[in-house]
């Protein structure tokens, strides 16, 4: 899932917290075509709490991410530095719980 669908099913979770009907969009067609999200009639998307409750749950499992109160970050450093100017932001902070090992041998 890239990071604009991200960004556009956590602001449509949002804002329809019981369900509802929306207009139709191609982000709202690739959510039906891949998640199987709601139901396509007369170019609207109609989706029922159930239906969003699993897309929820679909995204946790895909992203490892709550869509409603998480952020969206690439998989990969590489992936961040084309569109930043840092490439080191989903980097991780260093803490007393990573130790530097430098060896003489090869471990395989």
């Amino acid at each position: 899932m890239k990071k604009s669908l991200f960004d556009y099913s956590k602001r449509l979770l949002l804002k329809y917290r019981q369900g509802g009907a929306v207009k139709l969009t191609a982000s709202l067609s690739i959510l039906h075509s891949d998640y199987g999200f709601g139901i396509i009639c007369d170019d609207y998307l109609h989706f029922s709490d159930d239906q969003r409750m699993a897309l929820i749950r679909d995204i946790q499992l895909l992203l490892k991410r709550d869509v409603l109160t998480q952020e969206y970050f690439p998989q990969s450093r590489q992936d961040n530095a084309k569109s930043k100017r840092n490439e080191k932001d989903n980097s991780y902070a260093v803490s007393r719980d990573f130790i530097l090992i430098n060896s003489l041998q090869n471990f395989t």
